[in-house]
């Protein structure tokens, strides 16, 4: 995944003397984190007032307008508690996106979401296990899941 705090840009006529760029993604959207997954560009946002959110850009037919859809918002309902994406990666099919409250307070929440192909995302994990760090958390997410998932 790639990391920053910025926009979607496309570029035209990459080669050439002149090359160009056009921002795609909406101008209210602040991309910290960029993705692929299921034959699309995810992007994880974030936001002080609203929280995190992730979108799905896909383009209808080759160059076309992408078209952004919204799959988590509002912090996954936590609002301003979880204010950012801070990494995206995807794993046995699955995206899983991690956020965090960096805005909000000096001992900020987390969390980790899993994202399936069909854009729902039933799975949230909010708590650290008093002896755990993140990377903990997700190694024991792995183990938890069900050999068929």
């Amino acid at each position: 995944s790639y990391t920053g705090d910025g926009a979607v840009l496309e570029i035209q006529d990459p080669l050439g003397s002149s090359p160009t760029y056009t921002q795609v993604s909406p101008s209210d959207l602040s991309v910290f984190e960029l993705e692929t997954f299921n034959n699309a560009l995810y992007i994880g946002t974030g936001s002080a007032t609203s929280g995190y959110g992730v979108w799905k850009a896909s383009l209808s037919t080759p160059g076309s307008a992408f078209s952004f859809t919204p799959i988590v918002t509002n912090g996954a309902g936590r609002g301003q508690a979880i204010t950012s994406v801070v990494s995206m990666h995807v794993f046995r099919d699955r995206l899983y996106v991690g956020a965090s409250g960096w805005y909000s307070t000096v001992f900020p929440g987390s969390e980790l979401i899993r994202i399936a192909s069909d854009d729902s995302w039933p799975v949230s994990y909010t708590h650290l296990r008093a002896h755990e760090t993140v990377l903990d958390l997700v190694c024991r997410l792995l183990l938890e899941k069900k050999p068929n998932q």
